[in-house]
């Protein structure tokens, strides 16, 4: 997904990255990051018909690590599961600084559309 690499790739040159809420409405998503969100943002994610979130209002993402993925695996079977998330959403994971060396402390969002804009 083009997106996901885009973010990604802007993420991974800054030496820390930081994200957080800007809105949801039961629906759409909105997180905003940057190196200093109270100056300005950097990028702006959408993701568009959420079923599940789980993740804190703000965080500090790894910058050596993939910001955003897509887990697709039996991983992604088993998290679907145990949370009632529908077979149709995308299972997207968020790193952030406490992600341990399995990565088995990520974040989650389930929706079925991401988008991002970028703000220069």
């Amino acid at each position: 997904m083009n997106e996901i690499e885009i973010i990604n790739n802007l993420v991974s040159k800054e030496l820390w990255f930081d994200f957080e809420i800007k809105s949801y409405d039961g629906f759409t998503l909105i997180i905003i990051g940057g190196i200093d969100l109270y100056y300005r943002w950097l990028v702006e994610i959408t993701f568009s018909d959420v079923s599940f979130i789980l993740l804190k209002s703000d965080w500090k993402a790894n910058s050596a690590l993939k910001a955003i993925e897509i887990i697709d695996n039996e991983n992604a079977k088993n998290i679907k599961d145990l949370y009632y998330i529908e077979d149709n959403a995308l299972l997207f994971s968020l790193n952030h600084e406490d992600v341990d060396a399995d990565n088995a402390n990520r974040y989650f969002i389930a929706a079925k559309q991401i988008s991002y804009k970028l703000n220069n």
